[in-house]
């Protein structure tokens, strides 16, 4: 099934969780959007440029219904998963300075 509109693909690099989440939202900030990835790319819809924070992270299992439940009353929407590895995504205000706690490695 072809996606609509324009895509492109980027390799995922070695970085850290944080780096990687720094590289998402400056891409959203260009107006390519994190659509979906697997174990070696990150696929990127093109849209008007938007203000997201990104949080990536691996678990040991599948994340259950109420991991879930808990991450989006917390404000994370899952973007898209490869097997144990995690990708959610909230809106951000682009004024607002990060908090220390987002600037450490988790």
């Amino acid at each position: 099934m072809k996606k609509e509109g324009k895509h492109i693909t980027r390799w995922k690099t070695g970085a850290t969780k944080l780096q990687g989440a720094a590289y998402l939202q400056e891409m959203a900030e260009q107006g390519w959007i994190l659509e979906d990835m697997n174990h070696l790319m990150y696929t990127f819809r093109e849209d008007e440029p938007q203000y997201f924070r990104y949080r990536l992270g691996e678990f040991e299992h599948a994340l259950t219904v109420e991991e879930r439940e808990a991450l989006e009353q917390d404000g994370w929407t899952e973007v898209c998963h490869y097997e144990l590895e995690y990708i959610f995504v909230k809106e951000r205000d682009p004024f607002e300075e990060d908090k220390e706690e987002n600037k450490e490695e988790k």
